[in-house]
């Protein structure tokens, strides 16, 4: 990488980082690209350089995070709904690797999920869980013979809205979970009945 590039990455970064840092403190409507500069003490001309607008810049922070999470989600999705994992007290690979990506831009994924943006994100993500779960289910039934409990489409939004929703409370920061333990986690709700979670006797 050249100077000239490692520089501009490192402006990106600040401008990244200065709207999200906004973000937190006022609502996104609010924020403008004048606040977005003064924060990260760059000027205006500089911040065109990199984007056309606001909404430029939260549609490429959009898009380069799905890139990245469909690129671990393709390397890695052959692994996934081995039961042996389970067993084994290990996640599956995908669940691990997408908990440690999260982990590192953990800040990217708050805003993204849960500031005032589109929701265009949101179900973006969704759908990509969705996508996961049905490859896997495929890859399963070729070596199993069970059948459905509850209908495909009501156990599909179950199976990705659980692990959505676990995401979504861990980003929010309120509590100290790694990425491994997120990963467990995610995995006891998966395999774990509600009566197992709550310590519950059947």
């Amino acid at each position: 990488m050249t100077i000239h590039e490692e520089q501009k990455k490192r402006t990106n970064e600040i401008i990244i980082n200065s709207l999200i840092n906004l973000a937190e403190i006022k609502p996104l409507s609010k924020i403008s690209i004048s606040d977005i500069t003064k924060l990260g003490k760059i000027n205006r001309g500089t911040f065109y350089l990199h984007y056309e607008s606001k909404e430029d810049l939260i549609e490429s922070l959009e898009s380069k995070t799905l890139k990245e999470v469909n690129i671990i989600i393709d390397k890695n999705i052959k692994e996934t709904m081995n039961i042996n994992f389970f067993y084994n007290n290990e996640p599956y690979p995908i669940i691990r690797l997408l908990a440690d990506y999260v982990s590192e831009h953990k800040k990217i994924f708050n805003f993204l999920l849960n500031s005032n943006t589109t929701i265009f994100f949101r179900n973006s993500i969704k759908l990509i869980l969705e996508d996961v779960v049905t490859k896997s289910l495929i890859n399963a039934k070729k070596s199993s013979q069970s059948s459905s409990v509850i209908p495909y489409s009501y156990a599909l939004e179950i199976i990705s809205s659980i692990i959505m929703s676990i995401f979504m409370k861990w980003i929010e920061g309120y509590d100290e979970l790694t990425p491994a333990g997120v990963s467990k986690l995610i995995m006891d709700s998966l395999f774990l009945s509600p009566y197992d979670m709550l310590g519950l006797k059947k």
